[in-house]
């Protein structure tokens, strides 16, 4: 009798520790309807296609964020630090420069703080125009009016968008249809054209 109750334990432990268990295959990811955090922070649940974007936000000198970056990290600005921000975002895009246009639209959407990282874009009020081209050797135009606070955003800016844009390929930039104007945005000189 001993053994037929110790079959029974052993089938009983079968059974229903293993034969009930069921796989989930349910992918982890952000909701788009959230703002973005800081690559590692995110903890949400969709099942909608997503796609991974990388964006970069500053880190202004002497703040948390900015004794928390690596040495390594671009310095920009009056000694800001320049730094990678991911973020998901629906759909399942592929070519880079709808990617691109996911991206730059992430960022020109972001708050002014983004857990102590500093989106200096938030205070103009821009949109992507159109991205001709290809990675290789294509162009994207951001449209609207920068914001700046004077010589320490003028950099910032630039560095936030041209760094996104690189991150996708060789684009170059324009505002509002020049190359010129984007070139020039925060040159002092008077001699930029």
């Amino acid at each position: 009798m001993h053994g037929k109750q110790l079959a029974s334990v052993i089938m009983s432990v079968v059974f229903f520790g293993f034969g009930c268990t069921k796989k989930n295959d349910t992918p982890f990811v952000l909701p788009t309807n959230q703002p973005p955090a800081p690559i590692g922070q995110n903890t949400n649940v969709s099942l909608e296609p997503t796609v991974g974007l990388r964006v970069f936000l500053v880190a202004l000198e002497n703040s948390d964020a900015w004794k928390a970056a690596g040495k390594d990290d671009a310095t920009i600005g009056c000694n800001d630090r320049l730094i990678p921000y991911q973020f998901v975002a629906k759909g399942d895009a592929t070519e880079s420069s709808e990617r691109l246009r996911q991206a730059l639209t992430g960022l020109l959407a972001l708050p002014a703080d983004n857990g102590g990282l500093s989106n200096i874009l938030a205070k103009g009020n821009l949109a992507v125009g159109a991205i001709a081209g290809t990675a290789a050797s294509g162009t994207v135009n951001i449209t609207g009016q920068l914001n700046s606070g004077g010589v320490c955003d003028d950099p910032r800016i630039r560095a936030q968008i041209e760094k996104t844009v690189a991150a996708y390929g060789k684009y170059a930039i324009s505002l509002n249809g020049s190359v010129s104007t984007w070139r020039c945005f925060g040159d002092m000189s008077g001699e930029c054209k």
